[in-house]
């Protein structure tokens, strides 16, 4: 979803959203037959029960995401997503998260420091489009085996961290004494590690504004640190990790979501993480944009968004459907507008024109009853060929 940011930016558009009550027309008869489909499935997956304790520990990060706060929860000028490059939100493994672009240990160190250490989830936002005009707040919550190892992780994963940061001065939250605090004056950088039952907080609080013209505004950076502890922390009380011998009765989907998203390209840049079902909260954080997203899901009833190398939106109604379809498919600034794939007249998809290099070049987007599916690609048959299959899955899945 943060790829596809440049399509849907200031989209939210009032005309279009009111359509979300109205019906839509009735699409044209596709001849699935007829469709070029590549060697992408055309049936939805039915897949059960996790298969093991790692997809298990998944399944579990994607959960705990619900419950971590947004940054702009935290404070509303945060409301653009600023994920680090590589920053995959649910993770079990740190060093495929993004989490080692923020802290200073490497996976053999993370392990060491870290060990009981079983899944995560990351969140980071902006207060400005433009990186170094904002200030950006990273947060990760660690979920360890218990309380014990969390303890010990905060403090480890804290001395490492803090004896690779030149010029760290260890500073102290008055409201959470027992939390592990540096401040980094050449780059106006807070960061704290808050054990808290059987999980760990991070926090990362940088202004980037005030390093460009060095001032440190150390005051407003450790209030800032202190209201993310306290939002997450509360949060944190209402999730319950499921038991270590109940994991493997898990469901590996949530409402066939998964199961009706296109598997996930062998091409690296075609993946923003593993295999996930959110909730609207979860989904969000996955968001570029998302206090507009969350007028958009507002609007159209999404409940629920899968990423399985495409992404699956589940609203309200065929009429909340097509509008994140058409949302998504907003050509703004930087795409064009492009011929939908034969046989497929329904589905919208874009070519991006902008200067970015690790833009994906297209999006195609289409809907079917309550579901609407965005896919991307960097080559044109590919788009055509994922759109079509994905179209397939969806008319099968009914």
């Amino acid at each position: 979803m943060r790829r596809l940011a440049v399509v849907i930016a200031g989209l939210v558009a009032a005309t279009t959203l009111a359509a979300c009550g109205s019906p839509p027309p009735e699409d044209p008869k596709v001849d699935l037959s007829q469709l070029e489909v590549g060697n992408y499935p055309t049936q939805p997956q039915v897949l059960g029960k996790v298969h093991d304790k790692d997809q298990a520990y998944l399944v579990e990060a994607a959960r705990l995401g619900s419950y971590v706060p947004l940054p702009s929860e935290i404070d509303r000028r945060l409301q653009y997503n600023s994920s680090h490059a590589g920053t995959v939100h649910p993770f079990t493994d740190p060093s495929a998260s993004g989490l080692h672009n923020v802290v200073a240990a490497s996976r053999d160190e993370f392990n060491e420091d870290a060990n009981g250490f079983l899944f995560g989830f990351i969140n980071s936002g902006r207060s400005n489009r433009v990186t170094n005009l904002s200030f950006e707040l990273t947060a990760a919550v660690l979920t360890f085996s218990n309380d014990a190892t969390a303890t010990s992780a905060a403090d480890a994963l804290f001395k490492r961290d803090m004896a690779r940061s030149h010029g760290a001065e260890p500073t102290i939250l008055q409201k959470y004494t027992t939390a592990r605090t540096y401040f980094t004056p050449q780059f106006s950088w807070l960061t704290t590690f808050f054990a808290t039952g059987q999980f760990v907080i991070l926090s990362i609080i940088r202004d980037r504004a005030g390093e460009q013209i060095r001032v440190n505004d150390l005051d407003t950076l450790t209030d800032l640190a202190t209201r993310s502890l306290d939002i997450t922390s509360d949060r944190l009380r209402d999730f319950v990790p499921t038991p270590p011998e109940k994991l493997l009765d898990l469901p590996a989907d949530i409402d066939g979501m998964l199961g009706r998203a296109i598997p996930a390209n062998i091409n690296p840049t075609d993946v923003d993480g593993p295999p996930a079902v959110y909730d609207r909260h979860g989904a969000l954080s996955i968001s570029y944009q998302p206090l507009s997203d969350a007028t958009l899901f507002d609007a159209a009833g999404v409940d629920r968004v899968a990423f399985n190398g495409s992404y699956i939106y589940r609203a309200k109604d065929a009429a909340g459907a097509r509008t994140v379809a058409n949302q998504y498919a907003n050509p703004g600034r930087v795409y064009r507008r492009i011929d939908p794939p034969k046989g497929l007249p329904m589905a919208t998809c874009l070519e991006y024109r902008g200067m970015v290099d690790t833009v994906i070049k297209y999006t195609c987007t289409v809907s079917v009853d309550r579901y609407a599916a965005a896919i991307r690609a960097n080559q044109l048959r590919d788009a055509y060929q994922r759109i079509s299959a994905q179209y397939a899955v969806l008319i099968n899945s009914r």
